[in-house]
């Protein structure tokens, strides 16, 4: 047992836990033993309070009881999967009629654990969730670092390609400088236009080493309220170019003004990691007028994105596992296939939303639906 200890402080000592249990005793027994192994501990005695708590804060894991009064375990847990539906749960009950474990095997808990508590069942529990959601979470950082790499390669190209013809001009204008003082037709008013001419492009190009700078350095998403088109704005900055020079055209529709309170730079990443997954469709594809076409639409709750392209449909075995970690449209190499894996587990674990993909007829469709608050 003591190697068990050990094994799970190593873990979950990152991890938050809500705890929601009736029973005073049970649950301040409990939270005693959790808030050995986890950073976070919250305890509820009800599910309306879990609830109330779950939606104010993440939680790693969640444990419940089912018969609790005001509202019992099942129906939290069905509105936690409604926001969460990879939220990992453990339910701890006396009950075991089988009305209960049908419903909540529908749901999609993680485990069923008979009162009174074995604690070995439960240890074993703890440890195998934890450690699922560590290697989840070591992963999604390790690619996280590679999407910024391909960020910043991507920002890298449209300097380059931006700077080339302010580069030009301003040669051409020292060029001229140097006529003009050469052949004495250098007056102030002919000066004049030529700094503030240079100056302007010399801004142009600083523009772009600030948002290289801004792209580059990595930072904490912070919850915003913007629009679609600031949105929209963001991914050009870092996908436009590169389309362009592939010669795939970006066809944007936003049928209103959206306003969105989510985390926007996530959602950039998302969008980035789907359209680059678009992009290679076309380039092995081949179409006459490639176009990856995005459109943004709004229903009462939800923000919802479709990103479709003429690069050709994916085979229904390769469809129904685009993303699972190391799956790849493509042939197999190392590294490969995290890129959609990335994009969904944020959609679901950050951005609380649901994302899936669809053939259509000449290629792929991405939707995406994403709380408009959150």
């Amino acid at each position: 047992m003591n190697n068990e200890f050990i094994e799970l402080k190593n873990y979950a000592k990152r991890q938050q836990v809500l705890y929601v249990e009736d029973s005073d005793v049970m649950r301040e027994e409990t939270s005693a033993f959790l808030s050995s192994f986890y950073s976070k501990v919250d305890t509820a005695g009800n599910g309306a309070k879990g609830l109330e708590n779950y939606k104010k804060n993440r939680y790693d894991i969640v444990i419940s009881d089912i018969k609790m009064p005001v509202m019992d375990g099942i129906k939290m847990v069905k509105q936690i999967k409604g926001i969460n539906k990879q939220q990992p749960i453990i339910i701890v009950s006396a009950h075991d009629d089988s009305k209960y474990l049908i419903d909540l095997i529908s749901i999609g808990i993680d485990r069923f654990i008979l009162k009174p508590i074995s604690s070995e069942s439960f240890m074993d529990a703890l440890i195998q969730i934890s450690k699922r959601i560590m290697n989840t979470e070591e992963l999604l950082q390790s690619r996280l670092h590679e999407v910024r790499l391909s960020a910043m390669n991507n920002i890298l190209q449209n300097i380059a390609h931006r700077w080339r013809q302010p580069l030009n001009a301003l040669g051409a204008l020292i060029q001229e400088l140097k006529d003009a003082h050469e052949f004495k037709e250098l007056d102030d008013d002919h000066f004049n236009k030529l700094t503030i001419y240079s100056m302007d492009k010399i801004n142009e190009m600083s523009d772009m080493i600030n948002l290289f700078k801004e792209l580059s350095v990595p930072r904490k998403s912070e919850k915003a309220t913007f629009n679609a088109e600031s949105l929209i704005g963001k991914l050009k900055e870092i996908i436009e170019d590169n389309l362009i020079n592939k010669g795939v055209e970006l066809k944007v529709e936003i049928e209103q003004d959206i306003r969105i309170t989510s985390y926007q730079n996530l959602i950039v990443e998302v969008l980035t990691e789907i359209i680059k997954n678009s992009l290679e469709a076309i380039l092995q594809k081949k179409p006459n007028l490639s176009f990856i076409k995005l459109k943004i639409s709004n229903d009462k709750e939800n923000v919802l994105i479709s990103i479709t392209n003429n690069g050709g449909q994916i085979h229904n075995s390769i469809l129904n596992r685009i993303f699972d970690p190391y799956s790849t449209t493509k042939f197999p190499k190392f590294n490969e296939g995290l890129g959609l894996f990335l994009a969904k587990t944020t959609v679901e674990n950050s951005l609380f939303g649901e994302i899936n993909v669809v053939n259509i007829k000449e290629g792929v469709e991405f939707k995406l639906k994403l709380k408009r608050e959150i």
